[in-house]
């Protein structure tokens, strides 16, 4: 009798043992999936923040050549024609 109890003890504990790791397990993959999740929008941030940085970089290029032309020009038409057309593309009006 006292065989069957420790028996039936060791089946409980087994049990309990088993689903605290299942629940452990769920718990974990939870985490993971959320881990991932924030890396995704973080990586959508970046393409974000890259796409705002390659536009910065091309007006930054556009205002060297503006102040380029400016101070190589003689201040003819030509140059102040392409120096607008430029500004507007890039700034508007």
């Amino acid at each position: 009798m006292e065989n069957d109890k420790i028996f039936e003890f060791m089946t409980k504990m087994y049990a309990d043992l088993k689903e605290s790791q299942g629940k452990m397990y769920s718990e974990m993959q939870n985490g993971f999936e959320n881990v991932n999740k924030k890396i995704g929008d973080l990586d959508k941030k970046v393409d974000n923040l890259e796409g705002k940085v390659g536009s910065l970089e091309a007006k930054v290029s556009s205002l060297r050549a503006i102040r380029d032309i400016s101070k190589t020009s003689d201040k003819g038409e030509k140059a102040y024609d392409f120096i607008k057309e430029l500004s507007n593309k890039n700034f508007g009006n």
